[in-house]
């Protein structure tokens, strides 16, 4: 009886230990992403060569934005929870951007 008690158990924390893995989200950008979380950008400042498509990821539950200071190029529209945005990067330069919702977010596109 014992034994299948221990089973059981081994069973039960299998399943949890599998659900934790396949539930955990993404904790760090790759090296062509920009994750938008906790009201920030992640990473706030990113450089690349030209060329590269650059994805923004809003990993938060509520709206945001990529929005050039000025008349960049960089235009999201509002991104909801899991949505995306990719920025085909042309032009070398250093290109601030903003979130329209949240004045303190703000980010820097460096193109190299």
């Amino acid at each position: 009886m014992k034994t299948n008690h221990f089973l059981v158990v081994i069973f039960l924390m299998s399943i949890l230990c599998v659900a934790n893995i396949s539930c955990k989200k993404d904790s760090s950008p790759g090296s062509n992403e920009v994750f938008i979380q906790d009201n920030s950008y992640n990473p706030s400042s990113i450089t690349v060569k030209s060329g590269t498509t650059v994805t923004w990821t809003n990993k938060g539950s509520g709206q945001h934005t990529v929005s050039s200071d000025g008349s960049g190029p960089l235009n999201s529209g509002t991104l909801n929870a899991n949505q995306t945005y990719s920025f085909t990067t042309g032009t070398t330069g250093t290109y601030t951007y903003h979130c329209n919702f949240h004045s303190e977010m703000h980010g820097t596109l460096v193109v190299n």
